[in-house]
């Protein structure tokens, strides 16, 4: 990142994706950006496009002009890689599901649910990382308190009834997700009911109702015969 950001310095065309993303920075950082993080998908994830931007060439400073010690660096480091790590996971899941739709081998619904989780991720994302998109200027703190109060509300007011074929979707046994929630013969109480009688360890302690006693509770031994 490091090296792709001293290239852009010295005016050197793009020539991926990093150096793309570094470059739209450097050329507009000092007029600013203004994303629609709520209501388009592009911009929220040139959102994230930006952030990492911003972390890559505040390294860069503190690196070749400050001339602060790699160690010093390890901080600001941790942040740039997971900020690229998540980037790219919004990027490509943006694109796998944009491609999917291109294709017409797949369910409208379907794809409106799989599109709803990818901004559930990414924006919920985003208000986790809100410190970073407002310094960075990628978004506003009216955006980030819009995402977390109302935009990630909504959409998991939207997915909920979703969520059990969500789960299903994968395919996983019922002694896999070990639940009583989504079981195959849908018995949900009935299952809820025996964890709590009978499989509670609990069950098997005895609390002491006295305060003053010297034991708090005791175990019961089954018998062995």
């Amino acid at each position: 990142m490091l090296k792709s950001a001293r290239s852009v310095l010295k005016g050197q065309k793009p020539t991926n994706d990093t150096t793309q993303i570094l470059f739209d920075f450097h050329s507009r950082r000092n007029i600013g950006c203004a994303f629609d993080v709520i209501g388009s998908d592009d911009d929220l994830v040139s959102a994230f496009a930006w952030r990492v931007s911003f972390l890559t060439f505040e390294a860069s400073k503190h690196r070749d002009e400050q001339k602060k010690p790699w160690n010093d660096l390890l901080v600001d480091f941790y942040r740039l890689s997971k900020a690229q790590a998540q980037y790219m996971v919004v990027k490509t899941n943006l694109s796998a599901l944009r491609n999917i739709e291109k294709e017409g081998k797949v369910d409208k619904n379907i794809l409106d649910v799989l599109m709803k989780l990818f901004r559930l991720f990414a924006i919920h994302t985003l208000e986790q990382e809100g410190s970073e998109f407002y310094a960075s200027g990628a978004c506003s703190k009216n955006q980030i308190s819009l995402a977390r109060t109302n935009t990630v509300m909504n959409l998991l007011k939207e997915i909920r009834p979703h969520a059990i074929r969500l789960v299903d979707a994968w395919g996983f046994d019922d002694w896999v997700l070990d639940s009583s929630l989504g079981r195959a013969d849908g018995k949900v109480y009935e299952d809820l009911f025996h964890r709590a009688s009978e499989l509670n360890p609990l069950n098997d302690i005895t609390v002491d109702p006295y305060p003053d006693s010297d034991v708090l509770f005791k175990r019961i031994e089954k018998s062995k015969l």
